[in-house]
């Protein structure tokens, strides 16, 4: 991880919006409320101290920045209409909804899908850090947005695009939705006694381009791949095995090849004839096989563990052809990948498959570089380390050799955090202590260079031994891959916010640290917009007086150089909800302690956020906003009653959509 080191059915609606001038005024506003100026602030102080607990956001393994687009083995999809089409769901009675479009900014709608429910759905495979990573597969944060009401999990593609589990016409069915799109159903089996057919979590590829998906055991236990990019069927990859009970969890699927786990056994599917068979791994007696495992970056390599009886594991890695190599043949107290864990992964292989890094545990935690076919490098003891590091974590590869840039980004460069397990009295589970961040390069003689990345303890180069001044709490990757965001507990409970830029190689310039925020009673929370990322600060209204709360953003100009601007700030705690971002436009809902919300719209060329609605109107709006192009849609009205949909400007102007009212909102895509 080293600097990155990844059809319509035209049915006919009825109109129940009334077409409103061209500043809105819906009949359940009412005023009240003042207005509020948004502001600018650059900060660019440095680290306070040691005290500050500190969760990395990591530009190493995992990284798919740049990697191009691979087909799908199908033509592309059947519409391509106009880039501007907005989904919405209305509900039609209690947890039952219909779909429709809507053209930009403002045309005729069309009722894509009706009497539907939304079902859980996961995504598999892919390391917490990487959760703001929007050239890859990833989850929304539902509870981020506890204002939004309901919102239906689904899991974003790269770039644009989600996906949707829903059940319809007595089918379990997998929805697509993406910009410009008609939506598209992916695959459709009937339900079983009512209950969703289908697993609750999935697999996606790096690329977005295949999804792998499994039934439950009443369902007849099967996997199948779906064609996100191309207009293949669903490919059955079991038809020539019994109903099988597939852990939900080792769903693995990449552009050349799928794995799945029943229990022991380990099944490899090969593009392009997907058809399951069993992977020779060479157990041992009483091993049994743990169902979540780590693919490569490429796509051809995946490493699993084998845990024996007494608790001790095997590293074994497997190919797609099939061939199965064993990383670690002692077994000993691995760790296993801990993708959801705040500190994870614990656990790494390389894009080419050709090294391997995992932590091992007991009296000290310890980190090992496996080149396969190669002697085991400990990297956290001499020289490097005159002490044995006791806490360790973010494992990750770089990928430079696919992202085509040089430096921390190369191939074979690992990057890990390591530190003490207790600093300042701070001490806890998911603390890593006094930590850098370090790489380790591995050059083709052999020869091994490790660099203190973060050098807060002033050492660069080995021996380390004095410890870092970090204390890693979790770590997240930015939308850029080389910036890693620091999000810090103090002994007060209070948070710091920080940016760590890679502008260069292990031997390249010093990274940029600088503290943008400190003293948040809350922990900021992040909404990644191409290469920028927007933070809110939310309040704390715990001891029933609200701590200010603001809206910022985060932008690279130039290498080393990041701009932080406020956009919006509330004195009086006003919660921030429902954000959505583009490349040049945004909006957000303010949330005062009246309860009343207001719109509001953010450049980002000019860095500035503007309200839309006037502070004195009584005004509620529905889960989401979109932004397409320069207008918002959202849903308008009072509190408990139907929406009518909008579309709104820069400056206010608005156009409303000739959607049925209800209580609906756009969605997620």
């Amino acid at each position: 991880m080293v600097g990155n080191i990844g059809g319509g059915n035209n049915l006919p609606f009825a109109p129940s919006c009334k077409v409103l001038s061209q500043h809105f005024v819906p009949a359940a506003l009412r005023p009240t409320g003042t207005l509020i100026m948004s502001t600018f602030l650059t900060f660019k102080n440095p680290f306070k101290g040691a005290a500050s607990v500190i969760g990395f956001a990591l530009g190493l393994a995992g990284s798919a920045f740049g990697l191009a687009q691979t087909p799908g083995g199908g033509s592309g999809f059947q519409d391509s209409a106009n880039r501007g089409l907005v989904p919405f769901v209305i509900e039609t009675s209690t947890g039952v909804f219909d779909l429709w479009t809507v053209t930009n900014p403002g045309g005729t709608p069309t009722l894509e899908l009706s009497d539907f429910s939304f079902q859980e759905l996961h995504l598999n495979g892919y390391a917490r850090k990487d959760r703001l990573r929007i050239n890859m597969p990833r989850t929304i944060e539902i509870e981020d947005d506890t204002n939004a009401a309901f919102l239906p999990e689904h899991i974003l593609l790269p770039y644009e695009g989600a996906l949707y589990h829903i059940i319809r016409n007595g089918n379990s069915e997998i929805l697509l939705l993406q910009p410009g799109k008609s939506p598209r159903i992916l695959i459709s089996l009937p339900t079983q006694g009512g209950f969703g057919s289908l697993k609750t979590s999935a697999s996606v590829s790096i690329h977005g381009t295949y999804m792998l998906v499994a039934t439950t055991d009443n369902a007849g236990g099967d996997a199948y791949v779906l064609d996100i990019c191309g207009s293949q069927d669903p490919i059955l990859m079991t038809e020539s095995e019994p109903p099988l009970d597939i852990g939900t969890s080792s769903l693995r699927i990449s552009d050349s090849g799928a794995w799945f786990q029943e229990e022991d056994t380990l099944y490899l599917a090969s593009s392009p004839l997907w058809q399951a068979t069993p992977v020779h791994l060479g157990l041992l007696p009483n091993e049994e096989l743990l169902n979540e495992s780590v693919l490569s970056t490429k796509g051809d390599h995946l490493v699993v563990l084998a845990e024996g009886s007494n608790g001790l594991s095997r590293i074994l890695l497997t190919s797609v052809d099939g061939s199965t190599q064993v990383v670690t043949p002692t077994p000993g107290d691995y760790y296993p990948p801990d993708l959801d864990e705040p500190l994870g992964p614990s656990l790494a292989v390389d894009p080419e498959g050709k090294l391997v890094a995992y932590c091992q545990g007991g009296a000290t935690e310890e980190v090992y570089l496996q080149p396969i076919g190669g002697q085991a490098i400990h990297l956290s003891s001499l020289p490097h380390f005159e002490d044995s590091l006791d806490n360790l974590g973010v494992l990750g590869f770089g990928t430079g050799g696919l992202l085509e840039r040089p430096g921390i980004d190369n191939i074979g460069v690992l990057s890990f955090i390591g530190g003490s397990n207790m600093i300042s009295g701070l001490t806890g589970d998911e603390l890593m202590g006094a930590a850098d961040m370090y790489s380790a390069q591995l050059d083709a003689d052999g020869t091994l260079l490790v660099t203190n990345i973060t050098r807060t303890s002033g050492q660069l180069t080995p021996p380390f031994n004095p410890p870092g001044s970090l204390v890693v709490a979790e770590a997240t990757l930015d939308p850029l891959g080389q910036r890693m965001l620091l999000v810090g507990e103090t002994p007060d409970d209070d948070h710091d916010l920080a940016i760590f830029f890679l502008d260069g190689g292990v031997s390249g310039p010093e990274p940029n640290l600088q503290i943008l925020l400190s003293d948040l009673k809350e922990e900021p929370r992040f909404y990644p917009a191409t290469s920028r990322l927007v933070i809110v600060v939310p309040p704390d209204n715990d001891n029933g007086v609200s701590t200010p709360s603001a809206l910022h953003l985060l932008e690279p100009k130039s290498p080393g150089l990041q701009v932080f601007t406020e956009l919006a700030s509330f004195a009086n705690g006003e919660d921030i909800s429902r954000v959505h971002v583009n490349k040049r436009y945004g909006g957000f809902v303010s949330t005062n302690s009246l309860g009343i919300e207001r719109l509001h719209g953010i450049s980002i060329r000019n860095r500035t956020a503007t309200p839309l609605t006037p502070g004195n109107w009584t005004v509620h709006f529905a889960a989401t906003l979109r932004v397409v192009h320069n207008r918002i849609f959202c849903g308008i009205g009072s509190a408990g009653l139907p929406f009518e949909f909008m579309s709104i400007g820069p400056a206010g102007t608005s156009r409303a959509l000739s959607l049925p009212t209800g209580l609906g909102f756009p969605l997620p895509h």
